[in-house]
């Protein structure tokens, strides 16, 4: 695979029309100990919840030696199975809510997020797609005073029309204080047939970043999938890799480059390898990327 990188990123990200970007729980996880912490850290939160229930044996038979992604997920049904879905949403509460300042009683927002948000404020964004269940950007800007929409969806509907032309986070698995959010294998791969639909107007529509995106099967991936063999659409996709070895690359993403084999043959995937989500944001050349879109 052919793998372009930071410094084609950036002159692609500064040259483009406005954008939308597809973001996973890198960009706002926890570093030296400040973020949302991540699906390690999560797994200690529902630890702490079953200690309170006095159901260690149980859970630790149930898990096994399961690590990471799927002993987190793993951990999350088995919540949900035995506690009910308000316990998991409690549990994502207080994991959230571990990065609250209580002295302030805000949120600690991450450099990256800030960086995010200028961009934001610089008119190149027009939709966020995340999988993040934490509302930071969306605090940023306000804190900013940038008007925007923030759209949680967790059961199948349709992503609403963008009719204020505000910019727009779509939280696609839920967010932590707005209802339910989604978490077990058996959620995320359930067909959402309006809300890919969406995606799929999205994709179809304007150039599309993903960074900080493992690539899970859930409503984008499928949708991705399958909008790459549709020949009239002239989609554009960026999709960044946080590695910068190729061989590694090449070995650990085989079934993604599959999918998105069509897409490589059009060209309308590129690939970009050594991309730090924390640090790409700020490095954007904000008045170029606005002398850009004042000339279109």
């Amino acid at each position: 695979m052919e793998y372009l990188n930071e410094k084609q990123l950036l002159k692609r990200i500064q040259k483009s029309d406005p954008f939308s970007l597809v973001l996973g729980a890198a960009l706002t996880s926890e570093v030296d100990g400040k973020g949302i912490p991540g699906v390690d850290r999560a797994s200690d939160f529902v630890l702490d919840y079953i200690k309170e229930k006095n159901d260690e044996d149980d859970y630790y038979e149930y898990i096994g030696s399961k690590t990471s992604q799927e002993k987190y997920q793993h951990s999350m049904k088995y919540i949900s199975d035995t506690f009910g879905q308000n316990a998991v949403n409690d549990i994502i509460t207080k994991v959230v809510r571990s990065n609250i300042d209580e002295s302030s009683g805000k949120s600690y927002i991450p450099p990256a997020v800030k960086g995010l948000a200028k961009i934001i404020e610089a008119g190149k964004i027009l939709t966020i797609l995340t999988t993040n269940f934490d509302t930071l950007i969306e605090e940023e800007l306000d804190n900013l005073g940038i008007e925007h929409n923030s759209i949680s969806i967790v059961s199948d509907s349709s992503i609403p029309r963008n009719s204020n032309n505000l910019p727009t986070i779509v939280h696609l698995h839920g967010k932590w204080n707005e209802g339910d959010t989604m978490h077990t294998e058996s959620q995320l791969r359930n067909n959402r047939n309006k809300i890919q639909n969406s995606i799929r107007g999205i994709l179809s529509r304007d150039n599309v970043f993903i960074m900080a995106y493992g690539g899970w099967e859930d409503s984008f991936t499928r949708t991705l999938a399958n909008i790459v063999h549709d020949n009239d659409s002239n989609y554009e996709i960026s999709w960044c890799f946080y590695d910068q070895r190729e061989e590694f690359l090449d070995k650990n993403n085989n079934e993604l480059f599959l999918k998105l084999s069509a897409a490589t043959d059009r060209g309308r995937v590129k690939y970009f390898k050594g991309i730090n989500c924390h640090t790409i944001f700020n490095s954007v050349e904000l008045e170029l990327a606005k002398k850009n879109n004042n000339n279109r």
